[in-house]
């Protein structure tokens, strides 16, 4: 497990190298079209299996809504913040009978990587931290807690003409967070769709 954990932060200093590097960047102008302060919101399902140092890993499913607010540059984005609610459910149970409880809480996530073009949208990967609060699903005690988060994420204009011809910007994400919980650790990797919120002022398409 350890090999894991290593693993995860080797691939994770890699991507923020990689995101300030002007040659991963590329110099394509179809990256730098849009720029500026960008919303949306997104959310789907987690496969989220957990483990400590006396049990091994026992799956678990769960599901995130999260809202993003980003500053983007024609090549990468220096920051994007991320305020989401989880929820990951009861583990399956061990052959000695063991498993995780349920919890739920909220989530603050600071992350920054690259943006590039890819088609008629934009790939962005990115790497971060965040610091959660949760609660025991059916029970009173609260924690506190931190993880690494990492997100894969395609944004790609959408038009659906038997809607007369509504547009939007749709986002497809693949996120990844480890959570120290304690003794406990989580590995939570995801699927989420969602879409850009636009401003009414200022701000990217």
């Amino acid at each position: 497990m350890k090999n894991r954990t290593v693993a995860f932060a080797a691939l994770a200093v890699t991507a923020l190298f990689l995101s300030l590097s002007p040659a991963f960047a590329g110099t394509s102008d179809a990256a730098a079209a849009a720029q500026g302060i960008r919303t949306d919101i997104s959310g789907g399902a987690r496969f989220a299996p957990s483990y400590d140092a006396y049990t091994n890993i026992l799956p678990a499913w769960g599901f995130d809504t999260t809202v993003g607010i980003e500053y983007a540059m024609s090549h990468w984005i220096p920051l994007r913040a991320e305020l989401g609610v989880f929820s990951i459910g009861s583990s399956a149970w061990d052959a000695s009978l063991f498993r995780f409880r349920a919890f739920w809480g909220y989530r603050l996530a600071a992350l920054t990587g690259a943006r590039l073009s890819l088609g008629r949208g934009e790939l962005d990967i990115l790497v971060g931290g965040a610091v959660s609060a949760s609660r025991f699903t059916g029970l009173n005690q609260v924690t506190a807690f931190a993880s690494a988060v990492g997100e894969l994420r395609y944004k790609a204009p959408v038009t659906l003409p038997f809607f007369g011809g509504l547009a939007f910007d749709a986002i497809a994400a693949v996120p990844i967070e480890y959570l120290y919980r304690g003794t406990a650790r989580t590995i939570s990797v995801g699927l989420d769709l969602g879409v850009v919120i636009k401003l009414a002022r200022g701000g990217a398409k």
